[in-house]
């Protein structure tokens, strides 16, 4: 399937009506991500992706890496907002 996709496509469309100011490099690529697992993210359309822009986190660690998952999960549901 080529990419975008047509539904990454639809989701960027409804995201632009709404929100300005979008990186670079969302505008290049509209791609909408629906998940993603170590080094690879998935696409609303089903297209799988090496993730070579990854953030801090990601790049040690990869995507939902299980035991950062448990203790988001476990913290999440015990605190949800705190400030400085």
């Amino acid at each position: 399937m080529p990419t975008p996709g047509p539904k990454s496509r639809a989701v960027h469309a409804r995201c632009t009506k709404y929100f300005k100011g979008l990186s670079s490099q969302v505008k290049l690529f509209p791609v909408a991500f629906e998940s993603a697992h170590g080094c690879t993210m998935t696409d609303v359309d089903g297209n799988v992706y090496i993730d070579f822009s990854s953030g801090i986190y990601v790049t040690t660690l990869g995507h939902c890496h299980p035991k950062v998952t448990e203790q988001v999960r476990k913290y999440a549901g015990q605190l949800m907002n705190c400030h400085d």
